[in-house]
């Protein structure tokens, strides 16, 4: 079909299907934009959502990387400890670190159950095997061994 035959074919048409052709004319283009902008949205909408898990992640995670620190630095200091008082008293601070750290754990471990898809740590693709070995159950698994071979 030519321009001609599609033009003689519009003006012999009756009103009403001139109408219905005029208004798809606008609604299809519309509607495909209102698509595009829906999907916008709500890939802003997720990726916010992401971003507000992460900042929830951020502070036990800021007070586990603290707490490690400090354990690990009583430790050295109580092989070097030579009065028992001190090295009382260096343990036991060692021992609320040590209980200190297990709580992070368990409040990573609770978000990370909570928002375990978000994160990216259930699945079969790539993305959750890639990063399997970051989910806080993990990491806590090599912490306790880590503790044991001390």
């Amino acid at each position: 079909m030519n321009i001609k035959q599609i033009f003689n074919f519009y003006s012999r048409s009756k009103i009403i299907y001139k109408m219905i052709i005029g208004s798809l004319i606008f609604i299809i283009p519309i509607g495909v934009l209102l698509n595009f902008t829906l999907q916008g949205f709500n890939y802003h909408i997720d990726f916010a959502e992401e971003e507000l898990v992460g900042i929830q992640m951020l502070g036990p995670v800021q007070n586990l990387l603290h707490q490690i620190s400090r354990h690990n630095f009583v430790k050295d200091q109580l092989k070097d400890a030579h009065k028992k008082e001190r090295k009382e008293s260096m343990e036991s601070e060692k021992n609320q670190l040590h209980q200190k750290i297990e709580s992070h754990f368990d409040q990573l471990s609770q978000l990370s159950d909570t928002h375990s898809s978000m994160l990216g740590f259930e699945g079969q693709d790539e993305n959750a095997t890639k990063f399997s070995h970051l989910e806080p159950k993990k990491i806590l698994e090599r912490w306790k061994n880590a503790q044991l071979e001390i």
